[in-house]
């Protein structure tokens, strides 16, 4: 399975509208994610602090279809399309919105290719970066866990 290395530093001198996120922002744009919504504010700040700033410019190709992606991002402005070839798709996601995050839960290959399709500002947390955090800290994986079950219509009485 193919990795291609991706970039996932914010480049020197560039923010987000001209600033950096502090860490408590950081952890406010990634509580908004249904998949971390049973985190605690202490497990939301950890999380935050492994999550870089990433910026593509219209028309940069971030992930490609059938690469395994090293890092999931969280848009914070502008939209990125997710393609495939392959179950021909296409859509465009923006603020709010994750990409990658399967291919970096089940180590799969992509089912598409996201290409910014303007200038796009977003979170990104690499891949061994969170694995190693959840395997540092069980209460995480714990609360990653009950967003799972609970998704999942599993019964209390099992």
């Amino acid at each position: 399975m193919k990795r291609e290395a991706v970039s996932t530093s914010w480049p020197e001198g560039e923010g987000l509208l001209g600033e950096g996120l502090t860490t408590l922002q950081k952890a406010e744009h990634l509580r908004g994610l249904e998949l971390f919504s049973y985190l605690t504010v202490e497990e939301l700040f950890r999380l935050a602090e492994i999550a870089g700033m990433f910026k593509r410019a219209a028309g940069e190709v971030i992930l490609r279809e059938n690469d395994i992606a090293n890092a999931f991002f969280l848009v914070l402005q502008g939209k990125v399309t997710l393609t495939s070839r392959n179950e021909g798709f296409r859509e465009v996601i923006g603020p709010q919105q994750p990409f990658g995050l399967h291919s970096v839960l089940t180590q799969e290959p992509l089912a598409f290719t996201a290409e910014a399709v303007q200038d796009t500002y977003a979170l990104s947390i690499g891949a061994e970066d969170f694995y190693n955090l959840l395997s540092n800290q069980t209460e995480t994986v714990v609360s990653i866990f009950k967003y799972f079950v609970k998704k999942s219509g599993l019964s209390p009485r099992m």
